[in-house]
């Protein structure tokens, strides 16, 4: 073997192995969508919730789903 094919040969597995791990721009865009999607269902179902308990009268069920929040002063 020569040492420039050496050299080329050498260059592309430091090439192969600086690009592991790297994600492509479709699938960041494939996860993006993915994300968006099921944060677009999750929305859908708590205002679902909120309603029927709203209208059952179920406030104090809603009330106990929800985060405790702390105000400062």
């Amino acid at each position: 073997m020569q040492s420039g094919s050496k050299r080329r040969m050498l260059q592309r597995r430091y090439k192969k192995f600086r690009k592991m791990g790297e994600y492509s721009s479709h699938f960041r865009a494939a996860v993006t969508r993915e994300v968006a999607t099921l944060q677009g269902r999750m929305k859908h179902i708590v205002r679902r919730r909120s309603r029927k308990a709203i209208e059952n009268g179920d406030l104090d069920d809603l009330m106990a789903t929800l985060p405790e929040q702390t105000t400062t002063g």
